[in-house]
């Protein structure tokens, strides 16, 4: 099944998914967040990695 797929035929089950998919990601960018101020070297790389991820998909 495709993504496609899920979001004609299960539109509800879709939704569900992309927003905790979305929480996921907000979570993940605001933890990084948090050392911003005291390590911007390693708090760029930490959101380079996740912009990646999210783009593999």
């Amino acid at each position: 099944m495709t993504i496609q797929d899920l979001q004609n035929n299960h539109p509800e089950l879709h939704k569900q998914a992309f927003l905790a998919g979305s929480r996921s990601i907000k979570t993940r960018v605001k933890s990084k967040m948090v050392y911003a101020d005291h390590f911007p070297d390693a708090t760029a790389d930490a959101l380079k990695t996740i912009k990646s991820e999210i783009d593999f998909y």
